[in-house]
Formats: C-alpha cells, structure tokens, sequence
C-alpha cells in the first residue's frame, strides 16, 4: 500500500493520477502441484486360487514424489463368507503403511471384483515390497510382471513372471511454470475509489476523479490485491499527482486591481471629488493628536492584516484563511481601515488649514 500522507484539500473538483510499472522478478517461476494419476496392468482371465491364510508379497517401482491414495487388486473370496485382506507395505525392510480391504464372496459371481485398499501414503522414488495376507481361499487375478512369492503354512511357492493384477490411485508432485496470476490496483481517493484488473506485466495509468464541498483533511491511497499463488513481481509505483479541474485564481484586492486599470482608477477618483469638495463645508471636527494617531494606527492595521491573511492562505502557509468567506470577511477589514485612515488624515488637514488661516496677519 502506498500512501500520500495526510493532506489537507479546499474545496473543489480534483483528478488523481499514477503510474504503475509491473515486470516479473524472475524470467521463469515453477510451483509444485499435485497431479492425479494412475498406474495399472492388463485385467487378464488368469487366475491364481490362494490358500487361506496365505500372504501374497510382489514389488512395486515407483518413479514419482507424491502421495498414494489407493492400491488395487483384483479377486474374490472362494468361500461362502467374504475375504478380509490386510495389505502392508514396506520399504528398506521397514513398515511404512498399513491398510485392510475386503473381498466378496464367490456365490456373488465369478469376476475379478476390485478389492481397494485405502493406503494415503506419502512416496519417493524407489521400490516398495506389497505384502497381502487373506484369511479366505481367494481366486486372484494375476498377469505378467516381475515375479512374485505366496507363502503359506511356512512354505514359499515362487511365481516368477507372474504379479497380481493391480491398479495405483496417486497424486504426483511436479512442477508447473506459473503464468501470470491477476491482481487488482485499487486508488482511494475521498468519498470514492477507483478499481482497475492487472492482468499481465507492463505500465498501467490509474486515473480518479472526486469532488469535496469542504475543506478535508485526508490522504491518496494505492493498494495491491493479488490472487493466490502470488507471482514475484516487481512493481514500481510512481508519485501521485493531484491536480484541480479549475485553475486556482489569486483573489486580488479591488483597490490595487482598479489601479492597474486606468478606467477604474478615474471612476474611483471622480467618485471621491464630491465628497473632497463637501469637506469644507462640513462642521470642523476636532481631534486630538493622541486620538489621530491611534486612530491611523488602527486603519494601517486592519488594511495590513487583509494583506498578511491573503499572503500567507495563497502560499499555503495557512491554506485555511485561503477560502470566499474568509476573505470577504477581511476584505471588508481592509476598506474599514483604509475608511478610518482616509477620514482621519483628512479631518486633520482641514483642522490644520482652518486655523492657520484664522490666525491674524502681522503688518510689518
């Protein structure tokens, strides 16, 4: 996941934008998977009676890593009662699993019944020694094969081109190359989110697009979803771009606009002649040096704060104090000091001018 840090956004409409690059870690990734098969000889019409109680042992070569689910034989119980058949297998002499079966009995039908053992049993290759003794006459159906010996009452027969006729259920480890598994690139963004599928290597453009009425405190986030198995990849995500859909314009006071333009300009001066020329016959206000100059000292303030909250909302400093209301709201700080200022130093040369001309000449 990568994250753009908290950011705090005005109001407006705004597009999010990245780039993603995805190329695979390494050239070629394997993993290993189980694969059903089986192994089995040629059902034949040659059978083999087996005594009671005779343990039947032939071996078996395995070639493949994996797990054995099921051996099978073929035969049935030459008696009235079914056969129950224990089967142990072996290997290097050692006992490595164990399973029991049955055989149903011959009034059922002479044909070769397959009698299941449910081993489970995890293999290497190798050879494995299959041993199965029966407690019932058995009719069991053989074919060709490497041989195989019946013990019964201590004494071995060996059957050297013969082996029972038998089927192997297992499960195979290989290893399968991995294509490309899909993923999913999520881009959340405020009040929305954007989802795109991923579903070879290459560069992908993410691209939203969400709107705020308020200013909100919040952050851009990018997530990876990959499916099981995952493929090593590598994924370059490059910088997250913000942008609004409008161009922020820099509010500017309605004073200095007017002065770039000379038309303004002269409407604002004509605008303030008659109040200039009703000054002297307006009644003389008296104000006191020290009240005058508290007086220019609050206008200069005020119009300089309008100044200092737009300078420091425009720069991002204070990126709050950068909004309509705010600013409306100083704006009319600003002309409440430029009034006070104006009115202030007016009055006070008018004052001035009144009584130097009511002072009386001295002839010489």
């Amino acid at each position: 996941m990568i994250e753009s840090g908290l950011l705090e956004i005005p109001p407006g409409t705004y597009v999010v934008s990245t780039l993603l690059s995805i190329s695979p870690y390494i050239k070629s990734y394997y993993t290993n998977v189980l694969i059903p098969s089986i192994i089995s000889t040629t059902l034949t019409s040659t059978v083999l009676p087996i005594n009671a109680y005779s343990t039947i042992t032939f071996n078996l070569n395995l070639n493949f890593t994996g797990s054995v689910l099921k051996v099978i034989i073929y035969g049935v119980s030459y008696s009235e009662q079914q056969a129950n058949l224990a089967l142990t297998i072996l290997r290097n002499g050692q006992v490595v699993g164990r399973a029991t079966a049955t055989a149903p009995p011959i009034v059922q039908g002479m044909k070769p019944y397959p009698i299941e053992f449910n081993v489970n049993l995890n293999v290497t290759p190798g050879t494995y020694a299959l041993s199965i003794m029966t407690d019932q006459p058995l009719i069991l159906y053989v074919t060709q094969g490497m041989g195989m010996n019946v013990t019964s009452n201590n004494e071995t027969v060996q059957y050297p081109g013969e082996i029972p006729t038998y089927a192997l259920v297992y499960l195979s480890l290989e290893k399968e190359p991995i294509k490309f598994t899909w993923a999913q690139i999520v881009l959340a963004m405020p009040n929305q989110s954007v989802i795109m599928n991923i579903t070879g290597t290459g560069s992908y453009a993410l691209r939203g697009e969400f709107t705020i009425t308020n200013w909100t405190k919040t952050d851009i986030k990018v997530l990876l979803i990959s499916s099981t198995p995952v493929l090593p990849v590598n994924v370059t995500i490059g910088p997250i771009t913000i942008e609004p859909t409008e161009k922020a314009k820099c509010p500017t006071p309605g004073i200095i606009e007017a002065l770039t333009r000379p038309g303004y300009t002269l409407l604002m001066i004509l605008t303030a002649l008659p109040i200039a020329a009703a000054l002297p016959n307006i009644p003389k206000p008296t104000i006191s040096k020290k009240l005058r100059n508290y007086l220019i000292t609050l206008g200069i303030a005020l119009m300089l704060l309008f100044y200092i909250a737009w300078a420091l909302g425009f720069t991002g400093i204070a990126p709050q104090l950068y909004n309509q209301n705010t600013l409306k709201t100083l704006a009319i700080l600003f002309l409440t000091g430029l009034t006070i200022t104006l009115t202030t130093t007016l009055t006070t040369k008018t004052t001035n001018s009144t009584e130097q001309k009511s002072q009386p000449h001295t002839q010489s």
